[in-house]
């Protein structure tokens, strides 16, 4: 069976890389052939969140042209697997593309797409309701979340959640997790989502005052500088990505409750405990359900929980050890590759008949 991963953005996004391409050693091995098709190609994605006009007309014309011949060779596939959004504007057009040529598809998600428009230049292209034509149209729907589960279906009753997930042969407890006189926070993120760590701005100074701190900010873009606080900021690049989490005594995960932070998959929240750290998150979304509060990390709702659960977690190895066993047990139970690689193969095997593959029980069909 011969099947294409479709996305808009290149390996650099943590969607492209742990929905879809993670997973292509264990598809191979069990008789899928798999090829990856992204629109943008890593080179032409930094153009495009580039200030370059014309660069990012030639980068849209030209992989919209590789676009076209893609087309030509859709009806060579038995199957197709799209993620998020594969054009940079009304996602219509390629179910139009999809009914004419009658392959089966697959629509997964991690994000409100629904919701958002992208960066100024894309949001002259966009429509939102065409991510809702994709989940009508397709086979199959792969949501991120229960709350885009539950957005899945009131379009397309075949619908499923499965948690975004990592290769725990690939993630691995790092030995080099220490606390020593000075407790190394730690942010991964990007220059989308940099925002959710300044309201972390005052907890972190109140935090200075009680215990010697620094922080790590990791793929922020623009230098953040937070006064007070000793603060390290990190260009993030695929190579190191797993190397950032050896820096980290304790992980931080904040969230503004909104529309937008509901449809979060908390990837961050699953990297952390992979790795062994402890982690501290906003209780918002779906890190209410990745996290037991005191059990495999610590949630908090307002600057002081912040400020005192991180103090804990400071002076206790203890506490620490605990997150670090059972935050990795949680991942190795429902947060990894080996997990959830079954559902996908379930999928994939029945993809051809049209039949139902996802069950619904009866408290989810409640919530319909």
């Amino acid at each position: 069976m011969k099947i294409l991963f479709l996305t808009l953005n290149p390996i650099e996004s943590a969607a492209t890389r742990y929905r879809m391409l993670q997973y292509f050693p264990y598809f191979e091995q069990k008789g899928y052939e798999c090829k990856l098709y992204t629109f943008f190609s890593s080179q032409a994605q930094k153009i495009i969140y580039s200030n370059q006009l014309i660069g990012k007309v030639n980068v849209i014309l030209s992989a919209f042209i590789h676009f076209q011949a893609l087309v030509n060779e859709l009806n060579n596939y038995d199957a197709l697997f799209i993620s998020r959004e594969v054009l940079p504007f009304d996602q219509s057009f390629l179910v139009r593309i999809l009914k004419k040529c009658r392959v089966p598809f697959v629509y997964d998600f991690d994000d409100a797409v629904f919701l958002r428009a992208r960066n100024g230049f894309i949001r002259m292209f966009e429509n939102q309701k065409s991510i809702v034509h994709l989940i009508e149209n397709a086979r199959y729907v792969i949501a991120g979340n229960q709350h885009l589960l539950n957005f899945a279906r009131q379009h397309n009753y075949n619908s499923t959640y499965i948690p975004t997930s990592v290769d725990t042969n690939a993630y691995r407890i790092s030995m080099n997790h220490r606390h020593g006189d000075i407790a190394t926070l730690g942010w991964i993120g990007s220059h989308s989502t940099v925002k959710y760590l300044y309201t972390l701005r005052d907890a972190l100074r109140e935090l200075a005052l009680r215990h010697p701190i620094r922080l790590l900010v990791v793929g922020a873009k623009k230098k953040v500088n937070f006064p007070g606080i000793e603060l390290v900021n990190k260009t993030w690049t695929l190579k190191e990505e797993l190397n950032y989490f050896e820096e980290i005594d304790i992980g931080l995960a904040p969230l503004i409750e909104n529309e937008w932070a509901l449809g979060k998959c908390g990837f961050k929240v699953i990297q952390y405990m992979a790795t062994g750290v402890p982690c501290v998150a906003s209780r918002v979304g779906v890190h209410k359900e990745i996290i037991s509060d005191g059990h495999n990390g610590f949630l908090c709702s307002d600057a002081k929980e912040w400020v005192d659960k991180i103090s804990l977690l400071i002076t206790s190895s203890h506490l620490r050890e605990k997150f670090c066993f059972n935050g990795r047990k949680s991942v190795e139970e429902t947060f990894s590759v080996q997990a959830n690689i079954n559902q996908y193969l379930n999928l994939f095997r029945n993809i051809g008949s049209g039949k139902p593959v996802f069950t619904i029980s009866i408290d989810e069909e409640s919530k319909l």
